[in-house]
């Protein structure tokens, strides 16, 4: 397996905090990884020390392989970083602004106007590529940040909350341009937006109090933190003697009761992993339910993040 960016034993303090404390996670070649934790958990330190933006105090950063120490000016042109707020020149007009970022970070005169041609179109700034940046609106002004990341073809991508503060339509809109850029890029994105994580990412890394709490792909995360089956059930009939009966007979938890239309969507929390739907739907059949529907439901990532930063054992 290609690894992009590998992370071991890496610590920054500030004065009197310990911002990250000898984390260790690594990030597949060609995946959006999502970099999750609350406000304060070490995201934005983590990821400025990847870009090669603040020194870490111990431990080692691999881009592709090449050591961020030892090799400074090599990694830091592989590297694209947009922090959450873009540093724009809202002074200058798009394509100017692009042409500018291109050339600081080496891109040759011979090929200068193709690329920033190309990375105005894929970022999706034909329409104001002659206008300031200053006129533009925020969900444009988040596109012409990924476009200076990107410009100058760097082969992995850092976004620091890429989509904060934007309208459903931008957000949306910036959710795709960043699938289309992971065909061609490794992307890494932090964000306390668990939706967005689902929507976007194939691994996630947790983050809490400057500690690792869990890596990899999203699915092995879930099972990783799977310690009760869900099993969700849709009838026609239910009420509390049933459901009161149901508790005595079963070793559950808890039942949710939401309405789906005119049927009744059971959410039944068992107290362990053992698989208990064949009982379960046998109970519902039994008592004239009226069962139409019955599954295992996967844990829900907010459910995981709770979790995790809640949990004390770190990675």
């Amino acid at each position: 397996m290609d690894i992009a960016i590998e992370i071991t034993g890496v610590s920054k303090d500030y004065p009197g905090i310990k911002a990250v404390d000898g984390i260790n996670f690594s990030v597949k070649k060609g995946s959006i990884h999502g970099f999750l934790g609350p406000n304060g958990a070490g995201k934005s330190t983590t990821m400025k020390i990847i870009a090669g933006i603040l020194k870490q105090d111990e431990g080692k950063i691999k881009i592709l392989g090449l050591d961020t120490l030892k090799e400074r000016e090599r990694t830091t042109h592989m590297i694209g970083y947009l922090p959450e707020t873009p540093p724009l020149y809202e002074n200058m007009v798009v394509e100017d602004y692009l042409t500018y970022v291109a050339k600081i970070n080496g891109v040759r005169k011979s090929n200068l106007k193709q690329k920033v041609t190309e990375t105005i179109e894929k970022t999706g700034l034909v329409a104001v590529r002659k206008r300031l940046l200053s006129n533009l609106s925020k969900g444009y002004k988040q596109r012409a940040g990924i476009a200076s990341a990107l410009v100058f073809g760097p082969q992995v991508i850092i976004l620091d909350e890429p989509t904060v503060g934007l309208d459903p339509v931008s957000i949306e809109e910036i959710r795709q341009l960043i699938k289309d850029l992971s065909k061609e890029c490794t992307v890494m994105l932090s964000t306390h937006q668990l939706y967005e994580a689902h929507q976007l990412c194939t691994d996630i890394t947790i983050i809490n109090k400057g500690k690792i709490i869990e890596s990899g792909e999203i699915g092995e995360v879930r099972e990783g933190f799977k310690t009760r089956q869900v099993i969700k059930a849709i009838v026609n009939l239910w009420n509390d003697e049933l459901k009161n009966n149901f508790l005595k007979e079963f070793d559950a938890q808890d039942i949710e009761v939401n309405y789906e239309g005119n049927n009744i969507a059971l959410k039944i929390f068992m107290s362990d992993k053992r698989d208990s739907r064949a009982q379960v739907s046998e109970y519902l059949v039994k008592n004239n339910c009226n069962l139409l529907a019955l599954e295992e439901e996967e844990l829900d990532l907010n459910d995981i993040f709770k979790i995790a930063t809640a949990k004390g054992d770190v990675k």
